[in-house]
C-alpha cells in the first residue's frame, strides 16, 4: 500500500471475491496494520483497519522453506475447500 509492505505467505481460494485479499488485521501486532490508514471510522470511533488499497507482487519463497509445510493442514481437513497454496 502506499502506507507500507508486508511479506506474507499466500493462500489462492474461491472463498474471497475476485479482486479482494483478506489479511488478518484484529491485533495491533499484526503485519496488516502497517497497510492500512491511520484513520478513525467517524461513526463507530475504531480504527478504519477494513480497507486499502494495495499492490501485490509475486516474491521467491525464502532460502530454506519448506514446501511440504501445508501438507499436515491439508491430510488433518483444515483446508476445506481446493485451493492453490502458494
Amino acid at each position: 500500500s502506499r502506507r507500507g509492505a508486508i511479506k506474507v505467505r499466500v493462500l489462492v481460494t474461491e472463498r474471497s471475491p475476485q479482486g479482494t485479499i483478506f489479511v488478518p488485521f484484529h491485533f495491533a501486532e499484526a503485519a496488516a496494520n502497517v497497510l492500512t490508514l491511520d484513520r478513525v471510522d467517524t461513526r463507530a470511533k475504531i480504527p478504519d483497519y477494513k480497507n486499502t488499497a494495495v499492490s501485490i507482487h509475486s516474491t521467491t519463497p525464502p532460502e530454506g522453506w519448506d514446501e511440504g509445510y501445508e501438507r499436515p493442514l491439508l491430510e488433518r481437513g483444515a483446508i476445506k475447500d481446493p485451493v492453490q497454496i502458494h
